[in-house]
């Protein structure tokens, strides 16, 4: 198996590459919008189901990756990592708050921390037992 074939088995669950990376931004999008709905992120609801299995891809990929001896854990560090995705989280809410203010949307305290807690839950269902 060739490099490129690997990667390619990596990318499976987004198809080729080059259109991979918009898939996974549309399926984000998507997945946004599922847990912003009201008691989607019940358990076995589809905010919740959507979460988890955004966790199964990320473990997908780490085991991949291991499986190929491509990455460089002692350089790196583990792959999608909790404290990686814990800090993308953080970026990803922050600057979603600042973009709705910016198309005018008025957020008072309580709806910043409402959504602040949504999102803190959606992305812990993520990366739930995933190593620092």
């Amino acid at each position: 198996m060739t490099r490129g074939d690997r990667w390619g088995d990596l990318a499976s669950g987004w198809g080729d590459l080059a259109s991979g990376w918009e898939r996974v931004a549309k399926r984000r999008a998507g997945h946004f919008i599922e847990i912003m709905l009201p008691g989607a992120l019940g358990r076995d609801n589809d905010g919740w189901k959507l979460s988890v299995r955004i966790r199964l891809v990320h473990a997908q990929v780490r085991r991949l990756l291991r499986r190929y001896g491509e990455w460089d854990a002692a350089v790196f560090g583990t792959p999608l990592s909790a404290a990686h995705m814990g800090l993308s989280s953080a970026n990803f809410s922050a600057s979603m708050l600042q973009e709705a203010q910016r198309l005018g949307a008025k957020l008072d305290q309580e709806a910043r921390v409402a959504f602040m807690q949504i999102w803190r839950y959606a992305s812990w269902l993520e990366r739930l037992g995933c190593s620092a």
